[in-house]
This record gives C-alpha cells, sequence and structure tokens, in this order.
C-alpha cells in the first residue's frame, strides 16, 4: 500500500479547505467531508485485503469465531466513534465529540461483558 497518494489527496483537501474558508464556514465543512469520504472510499480494497488475512490468521490460530467477531466489532466501533468524534471536533463542536467517544468506550465494554460472563464461568468450572 502506497500512503503518498493518501497523503497527497489529504493535503489538497487541507489546502483547498483553508482557500474556501473565506467564502464560508459551510463550504470549509463540505470540502472536508468530501475528501474525507474519497480518502475511505479508496480505503475500502485495502480493508478488504487486510479483513482476509485476519480470517486467515484467525483460523490457523484455533480461535472461535465470536472472540473473532467481538475484536473486529471492536475495533470498526472504535474506527467509527473516532472519526465521527474528529468531524465534530473540526466543526468546533468538542462537547458533541467527547460524547460520541464516551459512547464507543460504553459500547466496546458492554460488548465486553458476554466475554467476562464466559470467562467467570470458566474459571469457576475449572475451580
Amino acid at each position: 500500500m502506497n500512503i503518498l497518494p493518501f497523503a497527497a489527496v489529504g493535503l489538497i483537501g487541507t489546502l483547498f479547505a483553508v482557500f474556501v474558508r473565506k467564502v464560508g464556514e459551510e463550504y470549509r465543512l463540505l470540502v472536508s467531508a468530501v475528501c474525507v469520504c474519497s480518502l475511505l472510499i479508496s480505503l475500502l480494497p485495502h480493508l478488504s485485503e487486510l479483513l482476509s488475512q485476519t480470517v486467515s490468521f484467525a483460523k490457523l490460530s484455533g480461535t472461535s469465531a465470536e472472540n473473532f467477531t467481538f475484536l473486529l466489532k471492536s475495533v470498526g466501533i472504535g474506527y467509527i466513534c473516532q472519526f465521527t468524534s474528529d468531524i465534530c471536533s473540526d466543526a468546533g463542536e468538542g462537547a458533541i465529540a467527547s460524547k460520541i467517544e464516551l459512547a464507543g468506550r460504553i459500547a466496546i465494554l458492554a460488548m465486553t461483558v458476554p466475554v467476562i460472563n464466559s470467562l467467570v464461568s470458566l474459571i469457576g468450572q475449572m475451580l
């Protein structure tokens, strides 16, 4: 994966957003959102490669599909919350951004409850 095209698109988008800021703040946000969406869309093929490799590693390690699904969901929640929090922060809404991050942490913590329950029951069976 070559990072240079992603960096170039990011820099060009940033420069364009700075120039458009003089016209209006809402246009700057629009340019920023278009740049971010184009970067994310261009990352999708690389994510599918990464996912297929991760699935093959999970099969080789012998872990259950439930644990693997938990891991992917946790990472996905983290990335989505970070992405939306950054957008809110860029728009000047720091309070909303911090609440999105809090919601993500709570969602990940709530997902761990079944795993912790199975771990506690396994320890109970061993004792």
